[in-house]
């Protein structure tokens, strides 16, 4: 084991100075990690969340590979340990299933090892938090292969939590997009993702906006830790969202055809 990792589980001297959060998104082909810690005003409604470090790496399928010398250099960076964290906060999909397997695992053995609640989050409502503020409805659309999508349609507000309007789906870009405007009630909501962008559907957006940020995945599980009291009990059940059955699942549910009897 590298002295790098080794430092991991190692309590650093920079503990002690608020809640340290760490948020996982990997349901895409992009990793990304982010540092973030929280204040510790005497009154709840005034803390915030401060972003200490974050990274984002295209990875494809290789996300397993780097996951802890990834965070072994952000910690290294901000002189604390995995030791330091209180709250492990990670993206639950829908989004690429070997991404979200690698990202969950990842991060539910983290929070195993130093006692810290994990928190899964909602991976569209952590890419629609890119546009939070933003007056009209906002659809975040992810790529899911196969000529389709996942989308959802939410309001966003600057500083609550995402409220969802519209539950995810999957299906052609166009055929979701319209489903999703028809629900909201909305013609022209904000819609930007990788999806929106490899299908031709984005609204003009920034760049930055097409990609989930780790960041905003740990912002929402730092508000929700917070609303609960910082209550690891009240950490919601590890369930990911897959949104439609893997490859596998549908070779296993596919009735077997016998071929022909070259006999008959």
């Amino acid at each position: 084991m590298s002295d790098r990792r080794a430092r991991l589980f190692a309590r650093a001297d920079g503990a002690g100075r608020g809640p340290v959060v760490l948020g996982i998104e990997s349901a895409g082909p992009h990793l990304g990690l982010a540092l973030c810690r929280l204040s510790e005003e005497a009154d709840p409604t005034a803390r915030s969340l401060e972003l200490l470090d974050e990274v984002t790496s295209h990875l494809g399928r290789r996300h397993a590979e780097r996951v802890l010398d990834l965070l072994a250099a952000m910690l290294e960076r901000q002189d604390l340990a995995a030791a330091d964290l209180s709250l492990v906060a990670c993206g639950r999909g829908p989004g690429s299933f070997t991404g979200l397997r690698v990202g969950l695992a990842s991060a539910a053995g983290l929070a195993m090892g130093v006692g810290a609640p994990l928190w899964p989050v909602d991976s569209l409502a952590a890419l629609a938090r890119n546009a939070a503020g933003r007056p009209e409805a906002i659809v975040p659309m992810v790529d899911a292969r196969k000529g389709e999508v996942y989308a959802a349609a939410w309001r966003v507000p600057l500083d609550g939590p995402p409220v969802m309007l519209a539950p995810a789906r999957v299906g052609p870009a166009q055929q979701v997009l319209a489903e999703l405007s028809a629900a909201v009630g909305e013609p022209a909501p904000l819609v930007f993702g990788s999806g929106a962008a490899l299908y031709g559907c984005s609204s003009a957006v920034p760049p930055s906006w097409q990609l989930p940020r780790a960041a905003e995945v740990a912002w929402l599980a730092a508000e929700a830790f917070e609303r609960a009291g910082r209550d690891p009990a009240a950490a919601p059940p590890l369930d990911p969202a897959y949104v439609r059955p893997s490859d596998a699942e549908l070779m296993a549910t596919d009735p077997v055809v016998d071929s022909p009897d070259p006999a008959r």
